[in-house]
């Protein structure tokens, strides 16, 4: 099933997707300004490998009924599925800053050559202790353990009980620079960078 997720949380229900992958739906009269696109796989739906790695395409066409006048727009972006299955997924690659309401594991990845590797800032409320944030394909090879202080900082406001985490693609390197890349919202307690690693919640 794919929804729109609204910035209130609020969902709209667009389709059911074919066995084929495919889904088509008409918008007549409803406002998707801002909205994330969330996918929920089915609960008999099971990732018996390690990973399951998945090609998603999403092509809008928009009909001016007045005129017949069409636009459309396209966007590809990969998808890789963890067991258990039965979460929800959001596509990255919306120029709009989103927030993700649900709990999901975070996976960006490299959609063009800036400083967020194409992704925006978002926003994620309730992240708890289960949740993980793979940055693995935007950090550079020499990216490790004992230098990532240079390609990643947390920043804890307590006041907010917001925690911040910004990225530095090539760390010292001078090609990239630093971006606020995620918001943690309502974090009650202090979270830093050596926390989340030692938790395995951020995958370098």
């Amino acid at each position: 099933m794919v929804y729109a997720l609204a910035a209130d949380g609020s969902r709209i229900l667009l389709g059911t997707a074919n066995a084929q992958g495919q889904l088509s739906f008409d918008v007549d009269g409803t406002h998707l300004n801002g909205a994330s696109l969330v996918a929920v796989a089915p609960a008999d739906f099971v990732v018996t490998d390690a990973s399951l790695a998945l090609k998603v395409k999403v092509e809008a066409v928009a009909t001016e009924q007045s005129n017949g006048s069409t636009e459309s727009s396209e966007i590809e972006f990969d998808m890789t599925l963890y067991p258990p299955a039965n979460v929800a997924f959001k596509a990255m690659a919306f120029k709009e800053n989103t927030t993700l309401e649900q709990d999901a594991d975070l996976i960006f990845n490299v959609l063009s050559d800036d400083n967020l590797a194409g992704n925006t800032l978002t926003t994620v409320n309730d992240f708890t202790s289960n949740d993980h944030i793979d940055i693995s394909s935007l950090l550079d090879h020499n990216a490790n353990l004992e230098n990532i202080n240079e390609y990643l900082t947390v920043n804890y406001d307590a006041e907010q009980a917001q925690a911040v985490i910004s990225i530095d693609r090539d760390g010292q390197a001078a090609h990239y620079q630093t971006a606020e890349l995620l918001v943690l919202n309502q974090q009650t307690t202090d979270i830093t960078l050596e926390q989340l690693l030692q938790n395995g919640q951020i995958i370098i």
